[in-house]
């Protein structure tokens, strides 16, 4: 009967802490919106580099690599693209969702400069 008892408070306990675990995760997400230019795009890394301005609250302005998760959002960028996403940052990992272009690399221009002779 004890080893009974003992075994339904273990049980018990794994499953209270397993839900507490699973509640806390989600609330350990900070969330911060981030402005900038993609520097360059490493699919094989599913990662982006931005040079982004200042996130309130998190860092200052700089040129990082992010990892992207979303392959679609990957697939659609270019360096020179401005963009805005969420930076998502829990258990020591930083990762972009939500990626939206607000302005499209403009193409290279390729006119030539000629000189006189």
């Amino acid at each position: 009967m004890i080893a009974i008892r003992r075994l339904s408070v273990s049980l018990f306990a794994v499953a209270f802490l397993s839900v507490l675990t699973l509640g806390c995760s989600s609330k350990q997400v900070r969330r911060y919106q981030l402005e900038g230019k993609i520097v360059s795009v490493a699919m094989d890394r599913h990662e982006v580099v931005v040079d982004h301005k200042a996130i309130p609250g998190f860092m200052e302005a700089m040129t990082m690599p992010y990892s992207l998760p979303d392959e679609q959002a990957l697939k659609s960028l270019q360096p020179g693209d401005r963009i805005e996403a969420t930076v998502a940052v829990a258990r020591g990992k930083v990762w972009l969702e939500n990626l939206r272009i607000v302005a499209p690399a403009t193409a290279p221009s390729h006119t030539s400069v000629t000189k006189p002779h």
